[in-house]
């Protein structure tokens, strides 16, 4: 249907709905409607609402691009170096129920032909079980890889965890509490899940970064030698590289 103020107005059709559920997508007003519904409802629906959805729309307008449309479909797919995630419908499957499939880092998430991306809550369970997926290989993979380099350059490191942290790729932590044990020499190294979707050679950038802080806890000129000669002379140009990435599964999608 259209609107004198907001066009177009696309429908969706949900069997689970009870009501009408409003999104903005490409510029225009999406609204989910149960099975049962008339258009002559849908516009008293609009009108009570209409000051709600003009702020929706406006806020939509004002995002930048690249913010714009951020959401999960079936053409969504991570195809990184060490992982690939992507769906596929299933005429066999019934209802919302989805099943993984998975072999050697690559990830398939089967789905009923007609899931309803849109649904309440889809996007967000969606993202959770993209999320859960990265980070199950992240933990299988990236503290072993660490551990290596950790070895090949004699560095000393007792414990790898991973994490969900979005601000920063990794960190380094003295542990003074548990330094005095035998064996240990208190350091942990934390890397976010995130790394596990960079290109190895920044995985490695990231990896030796955390590690270099266990001979220099800063970021000073002897730090950046020291990582700079293990990364053999190029953690200028791996740097800038890695500014290009964020910690977030949509900054890897390619869609």
């Amino acid at each position: 249907m259209t609107d004198s103020e907001f066009g177009e107005i696309q429908t969706r059709t949900n069997a689970r709905a009870r009501g009408f559920t409003f999104r903005v997508s490409e510029g225009h007003l999406l609204v989910t409607v149960p099975q049962r519904w008339s258009e002559r409802e849908l516009a008293e629906s609009i009108e009570r609402m209409r000051p709600k959805l003009r702020n929706l729309m406006q806020r939509v307008a004002a995002k930048p691009y690249n913010q714009v449309e951020r959401r999960i479909g079936w053409d969504f797919r991570i195809e990184s170096e060490c992982f690939t995630f992507r769906l596929k419908p299933d005429s066999t499957l019934q209802g919302r129920r989805c099943l993984l499939s998975k072999e050697h880092g690559h990830v398939t998430l089967c789905c009923p032909p007609d899931f309803d991306f849109m649904a309440d809550g889809a996007q967000a369970w969606l993202v959770k079980v993209v999320e859960e997926q990265v980070r199950s290989y992240a933990k299988g993979m990236l503290p072993a890889r660490l551990r290596a380099l950790a070895n090949e350059h004699r560095l000393p490191v007792d414990a790898v965890h991973i994490n969900s942290a979005r601000g920063r790729w990794g960190s380094c932590v003295k542990d003074l509490k548990h330094k005095s044990l035998a064996n240990t020499t208190g350091y942990h190294i934390n890397i976010s899940l995130f790394v596990l979707l960079l290109p190895e050679r920044l995985q490695r950038l990231v990896m030796l970064h955390e590690l270099t802080h266990t001979l220099e806890m800063n970021h000073s000129p002897r730090f950046h030698a020291k990582l700079d000669a293990m990364l053999g002379g190029n953690e200028a140009t791996l740097e800038k590289e890695l500014k290009r990435f964020t910690t977030d599964i949509f900054a890897f999608a390619a869609q």
